[in-house]
Formats: C-alpha cells, sequence, structure tokens
C-alpha cells in the first residue's frame, strides 16, 4: 500500500459519522410515523418527548391519521370492544345486609383500576355505590344510588377512557330505564379510505319513567329525553299502556330507541328527534311453534356487527304437568331484516339452540342444573355467535354455533340466595382514540 492509499484510509477512518436522529426528520415523515404507534396511550406518551412532538400530536389532524391508519388500514380493528359487568355483591362480604355494584372491565384490567379511582375521587364523602344503567360507543350512563336517600336520581353520563364525568340535570320522574345513543368520535369518508373527526358530537338520553298528569294523578310509562345540545330534559311524552307495560330493556339502534312490548307482542321504536307520541309499532314476535307449549318467557334486545337482533327464552314444559321444566328451554335468536319485497321489516331466526345441547369443560357452576335459573344478558358486539347468559348466578358467554358455554364470572362464595338485583353486562366500544364527552 502506498502513503497516497495510508493517508485516504486513515482519512476515512477520522472522518466522523452524522447520526440521524428521528428528531430530524421532517413533521410531514414523522407524522406517518408517530401515527403508525400501537396505541393511542403511545401517541399521547409521544407529547413529553418535546416541544414538537407535543404539537404534532396534538393537532387535529394527526389524530384523524392515527385513526385513519389504524381502522382503515388494520384489519383488526373489529375486535377492539369491551364487556363491562355489573355484579351484584353484599357490603361487609355477607349475604344480609346492603348490596353494591361489583364493576369489571373485561379484556381491559387498566380501565377497570381508572373506574376505581375515579368513582372513590368523585363520590368520596357518599354513603352509597355507582349502577350502570346503560352504555352506547364509549359513553356509559350511571347512577348514584345513596343507601340513605333510596330516591336519589343523580345520574351521570361518564367516559371511562378520558374519566370525564357530566352531571345530568335531575331527572323529572322515577327512573326505571334508560338508554344512550351518541354520535361516533370519527366517521369515514364516501370512499370509505380516510376517517374525519366528528367535531359536532352529540348524545341523547333516553329515560322511562313516571309523571303526573291533569289533576294530580300518577301515570306510569313516560318518555323524557335528553340531549346534550339543549342540556335539558324535555316534555314528558306518555307512552301507551300497550306499548310500555310489560316492556324488556331498551336499545339504542341508528339513532333511535327500541324495546320489546310483551303486552302487545310488538316491537316499539322512539325517535327522540320524532313529534310528541312519536312511538309507533314496527312489526310483531315471531311466531312460536306450538309444540314449544305455553309458559313464562325471556326476551332481550341488542346490536351485534351493526344489526338489531333479539333473543328469547322458551321453557320446554311437560305437556302432561306444565309445572314440571325437565324439558329445559330453547334459546332463539332472531335478527331484524328488510322485506324488499313486500316493503317491511321482518324477524328471520339465526339460531335455536336447546339447553340440553349446550356443555362445558369447566368444572363451575355449570355443574348445577342450568333449567331452573337462566337470565338472558348481552349480545357479544363483534361475534355474533356469542351471547352472554346469566346460568344460577353465574355470568358465562354462550357460543351459538358450538353450543359450549364458558364461565365468565362466578358469584361469591357465600351466595346462597339472589341478591336483590340481577347481574348486567354492558358492551363498551374501545375508541382508537378517546373521544371528550363535549367536543
Amino acid at each position: 500500500m502506498t502513503n497516497k492509499q495510508k493517508t485516504l484510509c486513515q482519512s476515512r477512518r477520522c472522518k466522523p459519522i452524522h447520526r440521524l436522529m428521528i428528531t430530524d426528520l421532517p413533521d410531514i415523515l414523522l407524522t406517518e410515523i408517530l401515527a403508525r404507534v400501537d396505541s393511542h396511550k403511545c401517541a399521547l406518551t409521544c407529547k413529553l418527548v418535546c416541544k414538537q412532538w407535543y404539537s404534532l400530536t396534538s393537532c387535529p389532524d394527526f389524530v384523524s391519521r392515527f385513526i385513519t391508519n389504524h381502522v382503515v388500514h388494520d384489519q383488526d380493528h373489529q375486535k377492539h370492544s369491551l364487556i363491562v359487568l355489573s355484579i351484584g355483591t353484599p357490603v361487609g362480604g355477607g349475604p344480609v345486609g346492603r348490596w353494591d355494584r361489583c364493576i369489571s372491565f373485561i379484556g381491559s384490567p387498566d380501565l377497570e383500576s381508572a373506574w376505581t379511582h375515579s368513582t372513590s375521587k368523585n363520590f368520596a364523602e357518599k354513603s352509597g355505590c355507582v349502577h350502570i344503567l346503560a352504555s352506547n360507543n364509549d359513553l356509559l350512563v350511571c347512577q348514584f344510588k345513596s343507601w340513605m336517600y333510596m330516591r336519589d336520581n343523580t345520574c351521570f353520563v361518564h367516559n371511562p377512557f378520558t374519566m370525564e364525568w357530566f352531571r345530568l340535570p335531575s331527572a323529572p320522574s322515577t327512573v326505571h330505564a334508560m338508554a344512550i345513543t351518541c354520535d361516533p368520535y370519527y366517521r369515514r369518508d364516501t370512499q370509505g379510505r380516510h376517517c374525519l373527526r366528528n367535531s359536532g358530537r352529540r348524545f341523547k338520553i333516553l329515560c322511562i319513567g313516571d309523571f303526573f298528569g291533569p289533576g294530580g294523578w300518577l301515570h306510569k310509562g313516560a318518555a323524557f329525553y335528553y340531549c346534550s345540545e339543549r342540556r335539558r330534559w324535555s316534555n314528558a311524552t306518555r307512552l301507551e299502556n300497550r306499548f310500555y307495560l310489560p316492556c324488556t330493556n331498551f336499545v339504542a339502534y341508528q339513532g333511535k330507541f327500541y324495546w320489546a312490548s310483551e303486552l302487545a307482542g310488538l316491537l316499539v321504536v322512539y325517535d327522540p328527534s320524532g313529534a310528541a307520541g312519536s312511538e309507533k309499532r314496527l312489526c310483531e314476535f315471531p311466531a312460536v311453534e306450538s309444540c314449544w307449549g305455553k309458559g313464562s318467557r325471556l326476551v332481550r334486545l341488542g346490536v351485534s356487527q351493526g344489526s338489531l337482533r333479539m333473543m328469547r327464552i322458551f321453557w320446554l314444559r311437560n305437556l302432561h304437568d306444565h309445572d314440571h321444566l325437565d324439558h329445559g328451554f330453547t334459546l332463539c335468536v332472531w335478527e331484524l331484516m328488510e322485506d324488499g319485497e313486500h316493503d317491511k321489516v321482518i324477524w328471520r331466526l339465526k339460531h335455536s339452540v336447546r339447553s340440553d345441547d349446550m356443555s362445558s369443560s369447566q368444572n363451575s357452576c355449570l355443574q348445577s342444573d342450568p333449567k331452573s335459573k337462566v337470565k338472558l344478558l348481552e349480545f357479544d358486539p363483534v361475534d355474533e355467535e356469542i351471547v352472554y347468559l346469566d346460568l344460577c348466578g353465574c355470568i358465562v358467554s354462550c357460543n351459538l354455533r358450538t353450543r359450549n358455554l364458558e364461565v365468565v364470572s362466578e358469584p361469591p362464595s357465600h351466595f346462597r340466595r339472589d341478591p336483590p338485583f340481577s347481574n348486567m353486562v354492558f358492551p363498551l366500544a374501545h375508541p382508537w382514540w378517546p373521544a371528550p364527552l363535549f367536543s
């Protein structure tokens, strides 16, 4: 090697190497990188790096870009849903005395700890418990029930992802049931390639209760609704008894409220944006085969994969002894569909499962006879083949295709009788980006 070559090699070794730092990237390229992190928690952590990153991640365009990358391009976006359990538990560890609500977020222990911290912070000086009344998208409607003042109708709208609590004005009547519908935080464009933030997000709440009519008479079955734009309750709309008594759960679907009236055998729809008395008959219940026999029935409405569904329990009674339930029950699931040929909506049977065909590999409370105590809880919002049941105090998931039962939650070991209120399940959408209550 010549002296010239040695000098050239030494100069190359001594020449400093300029490393490119991620903070030196242009804003456009940096935005594309940060918008592809795994979760919004990682994106929010990026705010702490430097002022440049804080400015980028705080921009509304960045939020839209982040949501677009995960919703449009991520094939697993539909799996981001949660199940919230509301389980009755006795205070003090015994079966006698006051009853509390144990809230459990299946699939997200972080939300469960955040709920505990948030409720203890907001209701630390009050004696009572928080009940969940309804859910829609990423919002919950809650009611604080005092152990001292039984007629306390204080209700809240809660976002468990932002830990916001919004106190609603006092309900104008005794609350029997509630349902909420809210706009999604984002929507797709016409081509479905981009997600746009919904800056005018609204929510509406339906409250079913009592009201005092002319002459001071108390009427049961009145509908009130609350609009987040007006920040007040509407005047009472009296529901016809055949549309209300007795009724099942209330569910929000496509901006309207639906419920099933067992007395009239009808599915009823209520449009809060319509004229007074806008409740109307939508369609009748599906016909029941005579071989199923007569007896008590349970009905539950819900939404799964964007479709309105109904599940129903039919007891299989002994034809010679109607008091015996030794034949178990049949669980049927229908889906509401449009009949374009006759210009109406109809119920189409999707599943029919007998209790004798259900099985479980778990040694738990399922070993007890499920024919005696069964309650319908909720549909899985993502998996159309999964429904949630209450079997003898156990919350179980039932796969309608495989007939398999899996325990989601077991009651405390000291339970010897039914609690004064039943277990409840609420679907909750897990947003890619936490949305404020009022954007």
